[in-house]
């Protein structure tokens, strides 16, 4: 190190030339330090959008809590029949008539309904098309896609219940109504498709339901408590 120092009254001017080493040992320590700020700003990130991920999963976790309205979404996923909580059952065994509202990818002109039954079939008695209405001053409409005796009897464990359907008409949205009160026992349903006219399968991709022995949720517009707010015509 050189130093060149020059008095000239009070004033003292000081002049130190680095060597090159020390240069060069400064500018990796910068250039350290700018290594290590970015890998802790990436972990910081990396540690929100890991919690943000776990909370929206735990999120949807709980609203596909068992017996829940979300189990009848999808394709089915119950392993043969019986009380079993991947599929949906109403809030009570036989308290009220219930009712599930299916909505689906894309409309299409169905030839059949196909409803999974799991545990206490037979209780379907009516199948309609839903169709929203444009303000929630209005009232869903509905109109007749098949009504009957439900295609499994009460007597079995459960099976696949094949609606006949005659329409010309595109259908999205679908409502069964269920007679809870005449078919002892929760009458559990995993799944329900629209079936085409190749035998094509469109599962359903959202549902609502009267009530809800899992997590339930209210159908958008309207609050519907039974079949005499619906309009059939």
């Amino acid at each position: 190190m050189s130093k060149e120092c020059a008095m000239d009254g009070a004033r003292l001017s000081l002049s130190l030339d680095l060597p090159k080493r020390r240069r060069r040992r400064l500018s990796v320590r910068l250039s350290t330090l700018f290594w290590l700020v970015l890998v802790i700003a990436l972990g910081v990130g990396w540690a929100s959008d890991h919690w943000r991920l776990k909370h929206q999963i735990a999120s949807a976790q709980g609203e596909r809590s068992g017996w829940s309205v979300w189990q009848v979404v999808g394709p089915p996923n119950t392993l043969g029949f019986g009380d079993k909580r991947t599929a949906w059952a109403s809030n009570t065994r036989d308290g009220q008539a219930e009712w599930l509202v299916l909505e689906f990818p894309r409309a299409v002109v169905p030839v059949a309904i196909v409803v999974h039954e799991t545990h206490c079939p037979g209780a379907l008695i009516k199948a309609t098309r839903v169709e929203y209405p444009a303000s929630k001053a209005s009232v869903a409409k509905e109109r007749l896609l098949w009504e009957g005796v439900d295609p499994v009897p009460a007597s079995d464990p459960g099976g696949i219940a094949r609606l006949p359907v005659t329409t010309h008409e595109s259908v999205q949205s679908v409502k069964l109504h269920l007679d809870s009160v005449l078919v002892p026992g929760w009458n559990e349903i995993d799944a329900v498709a629209l079936e085409m006219s190749d035998g094509g399968l469109i599962w359903s991709s959202s549902a609502y339901a009267s009530s809800s022995y899992g997590k339930n949720r209210g159908l958008p517009l309207m609050h519907i408590s039974g079949f005499d707010v619906i309009e059939t015509y």
